[in-house]
């Protein structure tokens, strides 16, 4: 959203609570888009994936807990732990999907993170008029001229 920082500036010289109702702006698009992909997840992963937001930003954050969360959720190049041993290097089989790597955006279909990827690009137009909504009530009440 071009104008973001200078908004954000201008709500907290009207009065700092502002800043914080900003936060909950972001925490509540960033809960909406945890709740779908938690959902989309297997039933594994789901306490990987947390809601996160501070006053500049709303993030979703993918965890290692448990420990095979991320190679679940993203893939992996190669094996880990146990199957990580010498005497499985010729083995055919695999112990995650392919790595998608670590440059996806919402909204974008390449290197999407496995499962959660789709159900994250389908809540981009939902997630704009939540935020786009949140916005406009905050804006309202900090300037009400």
């Amino acid at each position: 959203m071009r104008g973001l920082p200078e908004f954000r500036r201008e709500l907290k010289a009207v009065d700092k609570a502002f800043g914080k109702e900003l936060r909950q702006v972001h925490l509540k698009v960033a809960r909406l888009v945890a709740d779908r992909a938690k959902a989309a997840a297997p039933a594994r992963a789901r306490k990987a994936i947390r809601a996160r937001a501070t006053q500049r930003s709303a993030s979703i954050e993918m965890v290692n807990n448990p420990a095979d969360a991320l190679g679940i959720l993203w893939g992996m190049r190669r094996r880990s732990g146990w199957y990580g041993a010498r005497r499985y290097r010729q083995s055919s089989g695999r112990q995650f999907r392919p790595w998608v790597g670590n440059q996806w955006d919402p909204g974008e279909t390449g290197g999407q993170p496995y499962y959660v990827g789709p159900a994250i690009n389908a809540s981009v137009d939902e997630v704009v008029e939540l935020f786009g909504d949140g916005i406009e009530k905050l804006a309202a009440r900090a300037f009400p001229d």
